[in-house]
């Protein structure tokens, strides 16, 4: 009988103490270490190793109705170990978690896949990106207080099409998307055209803004058009704002996060699953 007690007692401690391993969730910082930025390891679909860094505010307790989510994907190939000061998402400086901090969300970061260079997968057999990203929404909601009507999507060139492709097959779960420069590159390619149709195919016609400066690539500024007719003549709210170059500087398909964080921001809080806003919006700077 005390052996049968003890072997139960040890798989409750075991089944507690690694409580996430179904999700593949290799590191877990404890619980009383969650605020500012924590990383954590994952293995995905392929069994690689990725991380996750996930950036808590501090008084994410009082959060009035749960924590709102910024899930954010960086462009093709870039990876997040190195790429922090490049993207603009430094958490020492001028990056998103200030804003976070400030807003009281929750950001999160998912580095890309390191060892095969293929970015990210979206509409081709390699889900690994939209399954461990679904997988680490999970975990999040099962261990914060997240407001899940309040999940928004943010990303940069192809981290910003990933941002739609996931929107469009999961409307349910994301509110709103903002896309820095994620226009279809070549709209006669199959890729474009199987893009195309899964907006198209979204059961919930969620909000986007697409963003994009003058020192855009030509094709991704020739391209933009189809894009917001794209969403417009599908029934979805869809803006667009033009970045002017800041007096010194020429953007070039990067971000300074400073120009616009607080902005995106102001956008995205509005939108709320379940409470949509409505009335249209079109082009603006």
């Amino acid at each position: 009988m005390k052996l049968q007690l003890c072997t139960s007692l040890l798989s409750v401690f075991v089944f507690l103490a690694i409580p996430a391993l179904a999700d593949n969730l290799l590191h877990n910082p404890p619980g009383k270490a969650w605020t500012g930025r924590k990383t954590l390891t994952w293995l995905d679909g392929k069994n690689e190793i990725r991380y996750v860094d996930v950036y808590v505010p501090k008084l994410y307790k009082k959060a009035k109705g749960g924590l709102p989510v910024v899930m954010w994907f960086m462009g093709s190939r870039r990876n997040v170990r190195k790429d922090y000061h490049y993207i603009g998402l430094s958490y020492e400086d001028c990056g998103i978690a200030p804003y976070a901090e400030k807003n009281g969300f929750m950001l999160v970061v998912i580095d890309q896949k390191h060892i095969d260079d293929k970015g990210w997968g979206m509409l081709d057999d390699d889900d690994r990106d939209e399954t461990l990203t679904l997988d680490v929404l999970s975990y999040l909601k099962k261990t914060f207080p997240v407001d899940a009507g309040r999940v928004y999507l943010w990303g940069i060139s192809a981290g910003g099409k990933l941002s739609q492709v996931l929107a469009a097959k999961h409307s349910d779960l994301f509110a709103a998307v903002i896309s820095f420069s994620g226009v279809i590159d070549d709209l006669d390619s199959q890729w474009g055209k199987d893009f195309s149709e899964r907006i198209r195919q979204s059961a919930r016609k969620f909000p986007i803004q697409h963003w994009q400066t003058a020192g855009d690539y030509e094709n991704l500024i020739k391209n933009m058009p189809y894009m917001l007719r794209l969403y417009r003549g599908n029934g979805h709210r869809v803006e667009f704002v033009w970045l002017d170059n800041p007096p010194g500087k020429v953007l070039k398909h990067e971000w300074y996060a400073e120009l616009y964080n607080q902005r995106m921001w102001d956008w995205c809080k509005q939108f709320q699953i379940g409470k949509e806003v409505e009335g249209t919006a079109d082009e603006h700077r």
